[in-house]
């Protein structure tokens, strides 16, 4: 964690996974990732950093389609330490860059130090909601997904305009719905600097 209090691609220093060795930063670890994300399960992150593994994924670039594409920044705000982990290196896993905060205070610090493209944010981040933060990532126009074990967080989404994924939820469909914000919010960049 930076002095300012936003952990920006930093890994914790927490357990160690007995099957390091096997761990290559290849697409082929999806189904290991998602398989820990679902169980919640500490895995390799304190192995891989200190391994010295890049914190993205090198995309196939042999057609050159991928070649020119940034890299998509995504703020993932999540205050339990186990989901935190195992989220930030789906997203890692799949090509983005993140950024990492797991208290509302950290979110806010994150938002104001870097450019995020899109966020997954937890509606509960410890003792506070996540309020201040999904007002600002919407007034920003930044795609933003809420995630929450509470029943009545699918009506803040609503009133936020932003997609509510509930814990437990299936792998797929947070990257399809969190890929989904992102697309649109990129539609709606374009349309505004056609028209």
């Amino acid at each position: 964690m930076s002095a300012a209090g936003c952990a920006d691609k930093q890994v914790p220093e927490t357990g160690t996974h007995a099957h390091t060795d096997d761990w290559h930063e290849t697409r082929s670890n999806r189904p290991r990732v998602r398989e820990r994300v679902k169980s919640g399960e500490v895995y390799v992150a304190a192995a891989a950093s200190r391994r010295g593994l890049p914190h993205s994924v090198d995309l196939d670039t042999s057609s050159g389609a991928c070649e020119s594409k940034k890299m998509q920044t995504i703020l993932v705000a999540e205050d339990d330490a186990v989901m935190h982990q195992a989220l930030a290196e789906l997203f890692e896993l799949e090509g983005y860059e993140v950024v990492r905060a797991r208290s509302l205070h950290d979110a806010e610090i994150c938002l104001a130090e870097h450019a995020v493209d899109g966020a997954v944010v937890d509606w509960r981040l410890g003792s506070d909601f996540s309020d201040p933060v999904l007002s600002e990532l919407v007034a920003q126009g930044i795609a933003t997904v809420l995630l929450s074990a509470h029943p009545e967080a699918r009506a803040v989404a609503e009133a936020y305009g932003i997609p509510c994924v509930h814990k437990p939820f299936i792998v797929e469909q947070l990257l399809g719905i969190v890929s989904g914000a992102l697309n649109r919010q990129t539609l709606r960049k374009i349309a505004l600097t056609r028209g």
